[in-house]
Order: structure tokens, then sequence, then C-alpha cells
């Protein structure tokens, strides 16, 4: 359940960080913060056109895994 003052630090959180994305000149690297959720986590991914293809680390370097995320955030494969 989303309570009025877990929502109220969520908005927050989100305003915080659109505040530091401008000032990371040269820098290509978002931070996240990890949270308990059914699916895989986390997820690695480059843009190509307008979605994302999904890749997992293998023996430090990138191995695609098939899966894609759309524009609007639904994965697929």
């Amino acid at each position: 359940m989303v309570t009025p003052q877990i929502y109220a630090a969520r908005r927050q959180a989100a305003i915080k960080f659109k505040s530091i994305v401008g000032i990371r000149d040269g820098k290509n690297e978002v931070v996240i913060a990890i949270r308990r959720h059914a699916g895989r986590f986390p997820v690695y991914a480059v843009r190509n056109g307008d979605h994302l293809e999904c890749y997992n680390i293998v023996n430090g370097g990138m191995a695609p895994d098939g899966r894609r995320i759309s524009s609007n955030g639904v994965m697929t494969g």
C-alpha cells in the first residue's frame, strides 16, 4: 500500500534525480536504487533507435538476451 508519505518521498526522489542528470557533464551513467519486486533485476540495456536492447554481462562483456524495452516501457522477449 502506498501511503501519502511514501508517495511524497517518491515524488521528491524523482525531482532530485531529474535535477542531477543535467549537471553530470560527459557522464553517461545513471545510478539506480535497488528495490524488491518480482522481476529480474538489474536490467542492462542500450538504446537502439526508439527502443532499448537488453543484455547480460558475461565474462566482462555484453551478451544480448533477446529482450527489448519499448519507448513506452513495455519489455518483450
